[in-house]
C-alpha cells in the first residue's frame, strides 16, 4: 500500500478512537509523515500530547489546531513601507510541531520525534 494511503488510513483509524492512537505504525514514519498525520489529527479534534522535553522531563500538553479555537492572526500596521517596520517571520523547524496550548492558551511547540503518545480528546480543556 503506498504511503500516502497508510497515512491516510491511519488518521481515520486514529481520529475515530478515544484512547491512545499511537501505535507501533506511527513511529515507523519519518518525521515529516509523522508531522502531516499529527497536523491532520490536530485540525479536526483536540489531542493530548505526552513528549519528552528538551530538558528531560516529561510534559503532557492538551492541544489543537482546530480553526475555530485558535486565536486571531495579530494584525501589524505600520506607518511606513520601509520594510524594518515589519515583523519579523519566525522560520519554521521541520523537526517541531507548533501548536495551540489549551491549558496555557498560548503557542507552544515540541519535538515530533520526542512524542511518546497521542490522546484524542472528547472535549476540550477549559
Amino acid at each position: 500500500m503506498p504511503i500516502e494511503q497508510e497515512q491516510n488510513e491511519l488518521i481515520r483509524q486514529l481520529t475515530m478512537s478515544d484512547s491512545e492512537i499511537l501505535k507501533e505504525e506511527f513511529f515507523k514514519y519519518s518525521t515529516e509523515h509523522k508531522r502531516t498525520i499529527l497536523t491532520s489529527i490536530l485540525r479536526n479534534q483536540p489531542c493530548e500530547v505526552t513528549f519528552r522535553k528538551v530538558d528531560g522531563s516529561i510534559r503532557k500538553m492538551p492541544c489543537t489546531l482546530q480553526p475555530n479555537v485558535l486565536p486571531p492572526i495579530p494584525v501589524h500596521e505600520s506607518n511606513t513601507d520601509n520594510s524594518i517596520d515589519f515583523p519579523k517571520v519566525k522560520k519554521q523547524n521541520p523537526d517541531n510541531l507548533s501548536v495551540w496550548c489549551l491549558d496555557k492558551k498560548e503557542w507552544r511547540s515540541f519535538k515530533i520525534d520526542n512524542i511518546i503518545s497521542v490522546k484524542v480528546l472528547q472535549t476540550l480543556v477549559e
